[in-house]
This record gives C-alpha cells, structure tokens and sequence, in this order.
C-alpha cells in the first residue's frame, strides 16, 4: 500500500482466492441439499440458484467493507483522491466479479449434481481458472481467462494505474458472460418446458464470448522492437509545428519543413503503424502516400534545394504492450508515455537531426517534456526527439536538477539508485560523452519513463535524463 493503491490487488491475491472459496463450498452445499422448507417454497432450482447468488452477492458486497477500509487507512498519504477512487473501483469490481462466479460455479454444479461431490468438482472447476492466473504469459488471451488482476504476475505500472478503457470492459464482460453460461445450463438441466430458451441463451453467450474473446485479441497493440532504417541525407527536417490531442486517442495536426539536399521522387518518414493517418498536404495541395509497416511514403518529386511545408493530419489510440504484456506506451486522460526516441508517436527519420519543434498541447493531465514549457499548454525547443510524459508524478529539485518521478519513489533511494547504475555504464551500450554527462549529471531535468525491457534504462536526449521506470 506504502508503493501504490493499485499493488494491492497483487498482493490481495490469496485474500480473493480464500473468499471464493468460501462462496463457491456454502453456495454448493446450499444448492445440492434439499431442505424440506426451502423446497416447499421454492420448487423452481433456477429461482433457488438466483435467490442464492443473490443473497452471496449481498455478504460479498458487505464483507468488501474491510478491505476497502484497509485500503483507506493504511495508502501512501501522497496518492490524490482520484487515484485512490479507482483503485478502489478496480478492488470492488474483481471483488464482486470472483464471488460472484465462485458461487455460480458452486450452485450451478450443486444443481447438477445433487451430493457432496459437487464440492470437488466445483473446486475441480475453480482450480482451473487459479491455474490459470499462475501463468506468467499475459498477453490478451491470457488475460481474458484471468479472472484476477491482468498484471498479478509481472511489474505493473505504476504511472498508469488502472485504465477504465473497452478493452477492461470486455474483459470484465467475459466473466459476466461465463456466469451467464452457467445459468443458463443449470436451466437445461433443470426446466424441460423452457429448454429451448436456455439453449437459446447458452448459445447466445457462448458466441459473444467468442466474439469478446476475438475482438481483445485483435485489438491488442504490440509494440515495434525494431522499425524499418531510413537513415537518408537527401533531405532534412528543419521543423516541427503539432497541434496534439492527448486524450483516450491522439490526434496530431503536424506541419514538417523539410529542406530537400538531393533530388528526390518520395519522401520517407517513420510512424507507428497504430496510427490512421487523415491526410496529407504539401504547401496546401493533397498529395498520394502510403501507410504500410511503420513506413510512411510521400509520393511526390522534390529538386536540390526545395524547401517545402508537408502537413499530416493523423490520430490513433495508444495502448501499446509491452512484450510481457504490460502498457508500454500509451495515451489516456490521466496518464501519458511517449519517449519519441523509442516510439514513434509523431512522423521522423532513423537518423533524425536536430529539428526545431513547437508543439501546441491539449491534455487534462500535467503534461512533463523533455522541451520548454514556453507558455500554458505551448512546449518549444531545439532537439532530435520530443517526448511527453503525464500520470502520477511529483516533482523535487535537487542541486540544480529537476527530477520528474512517480509519487510512489522515495527521492533518497532514487537518486541512490541512479547514482550507481550510472557508475556501471557500459561502452558497448554508450558513447562515451554520454556516460560522462550521465556520470557527471550534465543534465537539468531527470524523468522517468516506460518502455520495454529490451531498451537502454538511460536515454539522454540534450540535457534530459529520462530513465526507465523500475518498482521498488
């Protein structure tokens, strides 16, 4: 709790398994019994199971009093409201969810077989699905079938958070559907007046649990490991001038001034495949392009010497994975990653010099750039990439030096931290200018980032530092 409010639906992880238990056994046993009052009230096995769920809904809902309780009292008092609102939403929706399926799993099987076996097989049944979440895989498969936390094996993100987005939507709507599915086979089992209905709705279920299922994983965003080389002298960028939306989709109107050094027939650019690209104008005329495998191709003759104004209008959601499927890069209202060394969030070449960049933002979240915040909302600045990053962050200077890291961090263990990794560089992964203006913090702002495992933890872009985000 002392790192992040959202840790705890890691580590609470046995507590959720312990609950189900209790739900799925008393939920078993209820329903394979007969009792002589009950079924004299109710002969209906359906309404009996509903009035089960129901009443194992109301103990679920009541008991989650505690841990949110915990949660409240015990969170690292730097965490705003806002965040620790979600995180309990996060809790409260896996807390129902589990219960709820646990006791469904218990009387769905208590109905169909109508003795103390049930309990084992509902355990039997159960175990499936903890077997499941021990999986170290976490792509968008795997976190369908995980009816816990989708990161309760690997290093989260604590700039993130929880993202509220479709995609988590859909996953929580998978477990609602498996219930559903339960239900209506308790129902075939159960009802033979009505079986065509439960048939109807077994199938029903079954399809959009394939469709749910097929939609997560086709929508599920890699990230490049290694972009196509464009390393050209023909022509430079002398500019940038963007106009961007970060929200839940980015949306970027880009104006580029590219000098022409030789004579060209297409213009070769670089941009993440994620993006949908609107249109495209040189000095106000629509030219021919095409937008294939992170290559973006301008087809148009340039001559020596031409300096011409390209305008690009773009947009795209980012959510992009890591390659153990955490969000690696991405834009949402409250959180921003996009470290323009490493994901191509914006039109550029391999070797891309320096370029005068002037970005107009719009974002609801405090936004933190490797540029100068010129004015509100306007960044300027003279460099080879533009990053921007949002979330949970604070500020703390120290000796000159503005260090932008996550609210969790403890500034001393940090800066340890940074201190001997920087002692440890290597010449094979630096230059070395760099390793001395990282040993001799030639630098004026520190910023930590997120991006895949795979990439240098320094990224030293003029005089910032951005770093790669490490929990501890």
């Amino acid at each position: 709790m002392n790192v992040s409010v959202f840790e705890f639906d890691k580590y609470f992880y046995y507590g959720f398994i312990i609950s189900n238990l209790f739900f799925l056994i008393t939920a078993s046993i209820a329903m394979n019994k007969s009792y002589k009052i009950l079924d004299f009230f109710e002969r209906s096995i359906i309404k009996k199971q509903l009035t089960i769920l129901l009443a194992s809904m109301f103990v679920s809902v009541s008991i989650s009093v505690i841990p949110i309780a915990f949660i409240m009292w015990f969170k690292n008092n730097s965490i705003d409201s806002e965040t620790t609102a979600m995180g309990i939403l996060h809790f409260i929706i896996l807390w129902i969810l589990t219960n709820l399926l646990a006791s469904t799993i218990g009387t769905s099987i208590g109905a169909i077989i109508k003795n103390s076996w049930s309990i084992l097989v509902s355990l039997i049944f159960y175990s499936l699905f903890v077997w499941r979440s021990l999986s170290l895989k976490n792509m968008a498969f795997q976190k369908t079938l995980n009816i816990f936390d989708d990161n309760i094996r690997v290093v989260a993100n604590d700039l993130l958070g929880t993202v509220f987005n479709l995609q988590y939507f859909l996953d929580k709507l998978f477990v609602l559907l498996l219930i559903l599915i339960l239900i209506s086979i308790v129902g075939l089992f159960s009802n033979i007046k009505k079986r065509m209905f439960y048939v109807v709705i077994a199938l029903v279920c079954v399809i959009s649990v394939v469709l749910t299922a097929s939609y997560l994983i086709k929508t599920e965003q890699h990230f490049t490991f290694q972009y196509p080389s464009l390393n050209t002298d023909s022509y430079i960028i002398t500019s940038y001038h963007m106009d961007v939306d970060f929200s839940n989709k980015l949306k970027n109107d880009i104006s580029l001034n590219i000098e022409v050094k030789e004579n060209i027939d297409r213009i070769n650019l670089l941009l993440d495949n994620i993006f949908t690209i609107k249109g495209i104008e040189i000095d106000h005329s629509p030219v021919h392009y095409s937008f294939n495998n992170n290559r973006l191709t301008i087809h148009t003759a340039l001559k020596k010497g031409e300096s011409v104004n390209i305008n690009i209008a773009y947009e795209g959601t980012v959510f992009v994975n890591s390659d153990i499927g955490v969000p690696a890069f991405y834009t949402t209202k409250n959180a921003v990653n996009l470290p323009g060394n490493i994901f191509y969030w914006y039109p550029r070449k391999s070797n891309q010099e320096v370029s005068k960049f002037t970005i107009k933002t719009n974002s609801q979240s405090s936004l933190y750039s490797n540029l100068n915040e010129d004015s509100s909302n306007l960044y300027k600045g003279n460099t080879r990439y533009a990053s921007f990053f949002a979330g949970n962050y604070k500020k703390v200077h120290k000796n000159g030096v503005e260090y932008i890291i996550p609210k969790s961090y403890h500034f001393d263990l940090f800066n340890e931290l940074l201190n001997q990794l920087s002692m440890e560089l290597s010449n094979e992964e630096y230059s070395i200018v760099e390793i001395e203006k990282i040993q001799n913090k030639e630098y004026k702002k520190v910023i930590v980032g997120v991006w895949p495992m795979h990439y240098k933890y320094f990224q030293l872009n003029d005089d910032t530092l951005v770093v790669g985000y490490i929990e501890f």
